[in-house]
């Protein structure tokens, strides 16, 4: 996708990336993403969508862009994010076993006094 935008010089006078009609409306908001990414559209009206980039599908680079949220006329969107899925958290959910590794945080008993004979 990235091959489609030529390189402008000095006085260029841009590149034309998306057709803005009275049906397409403004560009909200810009990510860059991969196809292992997922994105989340939060609304005004407090609607969140999260979805697979790689669900997402890909038009060419001078177009009218795909519809990724179905909104009323007066509900706006407020916000645009990148997920990353933590690939940890996912091997812990797909472990058979059931069991789960011990983290810092669960090894640590609170008091202060075994931290520090752990560290001499």
């Amino acid at each position: 996708l990235m091959s489609e935008f030529t390189s402008q010089n000095r006085g260029g006078k841009g590149v034309k990336c998306y057709k803005i009609t009275e049906k397409t409306g403004n560009i909200v908001g810009m990510k860059a993403v991969n196809d292992d990414n997922e994105i989340m559209i939060i609304t005004i009206g407090g609607i969140i969508i999260r979805m697979k980039v790689s669900d997402i599908s890909v038009l060419g680079r001078v177009t009218s862009g795909v519809k990724l949220i179905d909104m009323e006329d007066d509900i706006t969107v407020a916000s645009i994010a990148k997920v990353r899925e933590d690939k940890s958290l996912m091997d812990n959910e797909n472990n058979e076993t059931g069991d789960q590794e011990e983290t810092d945080t669960e090894k640590d008993t609170g008091d202060p006094s075994e931290s520090s004979q752990k560290e001499s």
